[in-house]
């Protein structure tokens, strides 16, 4: 009698190309089922969110059973592998709570992990969200307003434990998913490599899933979403902070939308990190990453980890 597809759990991290695996790779395979952010249903996006983030006062285990259940039966009809992707499971203000309700909810699943090296990661997100207030971080007047580098940076530090640089503790985040399912059943991946030697790294990933790993290769090779923010976008918000700040332009002048896609053209932008902040990074992480390192055998100091 043949075995069950595999069901797989990603789990990010956030910018190690978790938007280029969803999109270009499991959305695009033929032999999977892949359950992601880009395709919940509205109501289902409540539950994983809540499954996430809240509470068990709030969180409904038996409504998240039944959406896992129907998924994993719908691919086990079809022999197709479940790949459940969310990124934002390793950024539950308490972490130890997603995987500990991933375990109740899919025990037997595998976990697909993709880390990439402290420093960029730092600077990437810093480039991508940290610059601005968020919506559900401030008051909407406050929203979309600039934010320099070292506030981030700082305010990461003093919310550490709830933060995305608390987050990027690689030892500790993983290995809650080895705690709730063991250390052989978590597969963790450099995004280095993956930028590398995507071939390398796709025969890993169809491997883990139990699928094609010629399409997988050839997926791999030729995705690249969710592209890097431009410089002249990062400028003109640093601008926009001295000047009528609090007020959206584009929303009483539409036909100013026209500047938003002129700024989005253009070199992408990078932050440079100071010695200091380097420095910093690496008290942080180097003990972990050095457990990490021998714990999984991963190339980590040839990477420019932190070690």
């Amino acid at each position: 009698m043949n075995s069950a597809p595999a069901t797989v759990i990603h789990i990010g991290f956030p910018k190690a190309a978790s938007t280029t695996l969803q999109l270009g790779v499991f959305d695009q395979h033929p032999e999977i089922l892949h359950v992601g952010r880009q395709n919940w249903k509205s109501d289902d996006d409540q539950l994983i969110y809540s499954l996430i983030f809240d509470d068990d006062q709030y969180y409904d285990e038996a409504a998240c059973k039944k959406l896992f259940n129907d998924f994993e039966k719908q691919a086990h009809q079809n022999g197709l592998t479940t790949i459940v992707s969310n990124e934002h499971f390793v950024r539950s203000t308490m972490r130890s709570l997603a995987p500990m309700r991933l375990a109740r909810l899919m025990p037997d699943a595998k976990i697909l992990v993709v880390i990439r090296n402290q420093f960029d990661a730092v600077a990437s997100m810093y480039a991508a969200q940290g610059r601005y207030l968020r919506s559900n971080l401030a008051p909407k007047p406050y929203k979309g307003r600039y934010v320099t580098f070292e506030n981030w940076f700082e305010f990461a530090l003093e919310n550490w434990k709830s933060s995305y640089l608390g987050a990027i503790d690689y030892d500790a985040t993983i290995g809650l998913y080895e705690k709730h399912f063991g250390h052989e059943n978590v597969e963790c991946i450099l995004f280095e490599d993956l930028i590398k030697s995507p071939h390398i790294t796709a025969e890993k990933i169809a491997k883990l899933a139990e699928v094609n790993a010629d399409l997988m290769k050839e997926l791999l090779s030729s995705s690249h979403e969710n592209k890097r923010v431009s410089s002249r976008i990062v400028h003109y918000h640093r601008i926009r902070r001295y000047f009528l700040p609090q007020i959206s332009f584009s929303s009483y002048l539409p036909s100013l939308k026209f500047l938003t896609r002129l700024l989005s053209q253009g070199k992408a932008y990078r932050h440079d990190l100071s010695p200091s902040t380097r420095e910093t990074i690496s008290e942080l992480y180097r003990e972990g990453n050095r457990a990490l390192e021998d714990r999984f055998g991963l190339p980590l100091s040839e990477n420019g980890y932190p070690t």
